[in-house]
């Protein structure tokens, strides 16, 4: 895993999506006050990537922040990066709980569990979208 050091928060993004100990990929539903056109939606979790931060602070800050989950006892996977043309560096990070964790949710409705061969039957797909509309220009 990367340990650049993040320059500027506002054009570093990451993202991380949770798969726990019994291979369910864990989603973020997202809040119904959402004024970003995301209300009840579901999303991965994370997003701001704070200046100075490295990746290993961020994912460690941003998932006890949103989950009170620890990273320690996880396994974690760099999964794919992409510079847009603007200088936005967008990242994907993969979690796998080794063992099971109880979560409290701090940010979003709910957490929802899906079985990882019902993964594209779900309504994810908007999330990329989304970030190839926004952040993936090229």
């Amino acid at each position: 895993m990367t340990e650049a050091i993040v320059i500027n928060s506002n054009t570093h993004k990451a993202c991380v999506y949770i798969i726990d100990h019994e291979w369910n990929y864990l989603l973020q539903r997202r809040s119904t006050n959402m004024a970003d056109g995301s209300s009840g939606r579901l999303a991965l979790f994370g997003w701001g990537v704070d200046s100075g931060e490295t990746v290993v602070q961020w994912l460690t800050r941003e998932l006890m922040e949103e989950l009170e989950l620890d990273i320690s006892l996880c396994t974690v996977d760099y999964v794919w990066q992409h510079v847009s043309s603007t200088g936005v560096i967008f990242e994907i990070f993969e979690v796998q709980m080794n063992q099971s964790q109880d979560l409290v949710l701090h940010e979003g409705d709910e957490i929802v569990k899906i079985a990882r061969e019902q993964l594209y039957d779900q309504e994810i797909t908007w999330w990329f979208e989304k970030i190839n509309q926004v952040y993936l220009d090229d």
